[in-house]
């Protein structure tokens, strides 16, 4: 087809090819377009005028979109009827057209030959209408898809030269493929009327637009649809049906209840066209969306591959607006669960809307199972509460949005309750913990003490270290104890290891005063070995010397000949070991000593008498430069004015 001067549309070739189905049978060939053939020819069943109606859409389509309605590079009958057989949209590959155009078109390439236009003169007056509406309503010029060279776009929109054309050549065409006057008997002179082409494409606008989600237009297309009457039965009562439908998705559940209402009031056996199955269906609908619990129809009587799933949404639409969400989802998802043929497959189209209620649903239930347990688990409910704020953003129904959010209220005050709770649990918890281990660290320095007095310091350490606490202020004093202590181990063992090098000239002392005969030799943790000019006396226990005779011992050893350092350690191990046995004057003597020589010991001896660090001098600078605030005290550890046992 191409385009003349003047606008005229002229049909210049037609491409036939031979389509075979065996290559060696003479019965199997079909000449044909591949492209434009009509489905019955392909089968080989009985062709009409239907068939040609067929064909022409085929290159209407071909000539608004840019491509035929079917490709396929298969030369196979059976191939290409298999591809015929799945519904083409003109809108899906020329969204420049019109509705009414692709009404048209598309019901005419409708693969069942009942199922496309009645007559020829339906076509026509289809696309006088779809021409008429272009013009009442144009849409912007588009530059055509082609041109000649040299050549600019004129004035109108090709689509519209093209639906010019084809209409005017389908008038022709029909026009000389007239049926004879002496063919059109009396008796054939009353011809049926044809039902009306814009009330019956309006009808089938509406159904795309509730699929498109526009139920706002929808509801409104089917409500003057329903008005007028001009809709054969039983089309004319689904409109009715539709526009309730289209109210309860729009928000409008009271005009699609007063919707249902009427058509069950006016749905009767006697109107023509309904019969006495769809008039009860009709008349149920109010039940369907009635707010008695009583009225609950029998769901599984209801067929699910008939119009019948259709009960499904419109009931659970109902629940859902009334607020019974557990409700409209069981019976939502009865409609995904049920599979409509034939001729009510159309109830399937209707499925997808329902995902989104399902998807509402599920985060709803998601999150108000979460925050369930806000007593229980409130960190889980905590988790669902940050998720809220964009739940409510996605939810649409106003209704389950609110019923979201008081959960919401109802969560939070009962996970600030479960955090005090928790709180006031953690500290009593930490109160008995911190008395439980204060307990056993009392115990500990009371056992410490007694091994102490008996110079049984390594055990003394093990024990110690043995203690397990956790509150941070018990392991620093559990620690501080430990240090201690290891001095004292230290102490004892040092002086086991002077005597051994040379013995103690000097007489030990028990501790009730009795004086031992001969000196020590040796020893060990345990007992001294003592010797005189006749040999050696029975070894003598530790725990029999008085503290002040081991701590003369220990001073015997601290020659000055020893390095500064070393002296000190010494000094400063003996200072401890006096103030465990109550030795205070001589061990704050001795400390002073050993930090004198070591000042290291400064911060220790603070332990022990809680004297701060004194603050270093300050460095003299070149230039002026502000002062420095001096060095912080070392937290002290109170000493009683007259020092008790350590």
């Amino acid at each position: 087809m191409l385009f003349a001067e003047g606008q005229v549309a002229k049909i210049v070739d037609f491409g036939l090819a031979i389509l075979v189905e065996k290559q060696h049978e003479e019965q199997g060939e079909v000449w044909a377009t591949p492209y434009y053939v009509a489905p019955e020819k392909l089968a080989g069943q009985a062709e009409d005028f239907r068939s040609d109606l067929y064909s022409l859409a085929a290159s209407l389509f071909h000539a608004i979109s840019g491509r035929p309605p079917f490709i396929s590079e298969s030369s196979s009958m059976a191939e290409l009827l298999r591809i015929k057989r799945q519904p083409v949209r003109l809108l899906n590959y020329a969204p420049h057209a019109s509705t009414p155009t692709a009404y048209a078109i598309d019901r005419a390439l409708s693969f069942k030959p009942e199922d496309r236009f009645g007559s020829y003169a339906h076509f026509i007056q289809s696309l006088e209408h779809a021409l008429a509406a272009r013009k009442k309503n144009p849409v912007k010029r588009r530059r055509p898809k082609v041109l000649r060279i040299g050549e600019r776009v004129r004035e109108g929109s090709w689509v519209a030269f093209a639906i010019i054309a084809l209409v005017v050549g389908a008038g022709l065409y029909f026009w000389l493929h007239r049926p004879p006057p002496n063919a059109r008997g009396a008796g054939s002179s009353a011809q049926p009327a044809e039902p009306d082409l814009s009330a019956d494409m309006r009808f089938d606008v509406g159904r795309r637009q509730i699929v498109e989600e526009r139920f706002a237009d929808a509801a409104k297309t089917f409500g003057t649809l329903y008005e007028e009457g001009r809709l054969a039965e039983p089309k004319n009562s689904w409109a009715a049906v539709h526009g309730g439908l289209a109210e309860f998705f729009a928000g409008r559940p009271g005009l699609a209840r007063t919707k249902f209402k009427m058509l069950a009031d006016r749905a009767s056996p006697t109107v023509i066209g309904l019969d006495a199955k769809l008039v009860g269906f009709f008349r149920q609908l109010p039940l369907l969306v009635s707010r008695q619990p009583d009225a609950e129809p029998h769901w599984d009587d209801f067929s699910t591959t008939t119009y019948e799933p259709l009960a499904f949404l419109i009931a659970g639409l109902s629940r859902w607006d009334d607020g019974d969400f557990e409700g409209s989802i069981a019976l939502l998802r009865r409609l995904q669960k049920a599979a409509p043929a034939g001729e009510d497959a159309w109830v399937a189209d209707y499925r997808p809307l329902v995902a989104r209620y399902l998807e509402e649903y599920g985060t709803f239930r998601d999150l108000s199972t979460d925050l369930a347990g806000a007593a229980t688990s409130p960190k889980t409910a905590e988790a669902a509460l940050k998720r809220i704020p964009d739940a409510l953003r996605a939810i649409r129904s106003k209704k389950l949005a609110e019923k979201l959010a008081a959960l919401e209220t109802e969560a939070r005050q009962k996970v600030t309750a479960a955090g005090v709770a928790a709180d006031l649990a953690l500290k009593q918890k930490q109160a008995d913990a911190g008395a439980a281990e204060e307990k056993l660290l009392t115990a500990a320095k009371l056992k410490i003490k007694e091994l102490s007095e008996n110079y049984r310091f390594t055990e003394a350490a093990a024990l110690i270290r043995a203690v397990d606490v956790k509150l941070d202020r018990n392991i620093s004093e559990r620690d501080l104890l430990t240090r201690r202590v290891d001095w004292l181990v230290e102490f004892k063992k040092r002086l086991i290891e002077d005597i051994n090098a040379s013995g103690y000239p000097a007489q030990l002392v028990r501790k009730n005063g009795q004086k031992l005969l001969g000196i020590a030799s040796r020893a060990d943790d345990l007992q001294l070995e003592m010797r005189v000019q006749f040999g050696t006396l029975p070894s003598v226990k530790w725990t029999d010397i008085s503290a002040m005779t081991i701590l003369q011992m220990a001073r015997t050893f601290m020659r000055p000949t020893l390095p500064q350092p070393a002296l000190a350690d010494r000094e400063w191990q003996a200072g401890v070991f006096c103030l465990f046995e109550q030795l205070f004057p001589e061990g704050q003597a001795l400390m002073d000593d050993a930090v004198a020589r070591k000042p290291d010991y400064q911060n220790d001896r603070a332990q022990f008498f809680g004297q701060p660090t004194p603050a270093p001098a300050p460095e003299p600078a070149k230039d002026p430069a502000p002062e420095k605030a001096p060095a912080p005290a070392v937290p002290a550890i109170p000493m009683p004015a007259t020092p008790a046992t350590p």
